[in-house]
């Protein structure tokens, strides 16, 4: 089962793809992007309708700040993760969709290797930046910004703080907060809260409070654009795994989430509207309250199981027939390598 899974199969792709000139690559890339956009569908229709509204977005700038290290590092990421391949990723705090790769030939070659990638997982080319509108649509309550600013401008070498804090969250290698951040964390949100100002101590709970309570929400997020996007055999990134998992004995979120996106005619945005119209609003500060997406999220799953019920007559015929219409989209989509010669069919 492992050596057909999409991941490992979309891996060796790659790694064929690589090793032809940059030349060959331009071309197969090309011819790849010209055969996707014929595919028809609800659900590719729907993608290239969120594509087109962001090109169409207006939005202004948002300044990046100073990005700050600590002199000490944080452990360092164990064995290879898989995750989602993008030259385009959502930048909680800036509310920006910026680029990956530092230099033009870094971003040039990234852009290549991408476009295959997701294609051999059963995806359109442009599914990262789907993906990144997905996750700024998502992102609805702006009393976060501040705080994920704050854990975006300090790194832990390559990695923002708030990764490292999520990715080592609950094991012996947790990170922990370093003074001089602890510091910065008093100078910057002390107006909002006189209680973080009464030492290193109160500051650090503080500060470790909020990112729970951030944490809560941002993953939340990010899991459910994925699952509105990644076809129902790719998994979910290692680091947002706990949302492939059953809610007492019924469906995952995962699951949920491509069930109401089969009900709404596989149009995302709709499913990103039910969340950012009935969400609960975020504590202020943020480290005053925990937070728990799940009962508003809840209440318009329930809601909609009767209509589930009228398609399929139970709610389990209902997500097996939603996981086949994905499923049988994402299969088009892998064939196309193929089709234009790179890999046998």
């Amino acid at each position: 089962m492992l050596a057909q899974s999409p991941v490992v199969a979309a891996a060796r792709g790659v790694e064929q793809f690589a090793k032809k000139s940059a030349t060959v690559q331009e071309r197969l890339v090309s011819e790849l992007r010209e055969v996707a956009s014929a595919l028809g569908g609800d659900y590719h229709d729907a993608m290239r309708a969120v594509l087109k509204a962001g090109d169409e977005r207006e939005d202004v700038a948002v300044k990046a700040g100073k990005l700050k290290k600590p002199r000490k590092r944080a452990p360092k990421r164990v064995g290879d993760c898989w995750e989602m391949p993008a030259r385009l990723t959502y930048v909680y705090g800036r509310r920006s969709i910026e680029p990956e790769g530092r230099t033009k030939t870094q971003r040039s070659q990234l852009a290549r290797r991408v476009d295959v990638e997701l294609t051999l997982l059963g995806l359109m080319p442009d599914a990262d930046r789907l993906l990144a509108e997905l996750e700024r649509e998502l992102d609805s309550d702006r009393s976060a910004d501040r705080f994920a600013a704050f854990l975006e401008s300090w790194r832990n070498g390559d990695e923002s703080f708030y990764e490292a804090l999520d990715r080592t969250a609950g094991t012996e290698d947790s990170v922990f907060f370093y003074d001089v951040m602890l510091g910065d964390f008093v100078a910057g949100f002390a107006k909002q809260s006189k209680g973080v100002k009464k030492g290193l101590n109160a500051a650090h709970d503080a500060l470790h409070d909020g990112f729970l309570c951030y944490r809560q929400y941002r993953a939340f997020r990010e899991a459910l654009a994925l699952s509105l996007v990644l076809p129902p055999d790719v998994p979910l990134p290692q680091h947002l795994q706990r949302y492939e998992e059953k809610l007492s004995g019924s469906y995952s979120l995962r699951q949920q989430v491509l069930m109401m996106l089969a009900l709404h005619d596989f149009d995302p945005m709709a499913v990103v509207k039910l969340v950012t119209e009935n969400a609960e609003p975020l504590s202020n500060p943020l480290w005053a309250n925990r937070h728990d997406p799940y009962p508003a999220w809840m209440r318009s799953f329930e809601a909609a199981i009767p209509d589930m019920v009228k398609e399929a007559d139970s709610t389990d015929a209902f997500l097996q027939m939603s996981i086949e219409k994905r499923t049988s989209d994402a299969r088009k989509i892998r064939k196309i390598p193929g089709l234009i010669g790179f890999l046998p069919m």
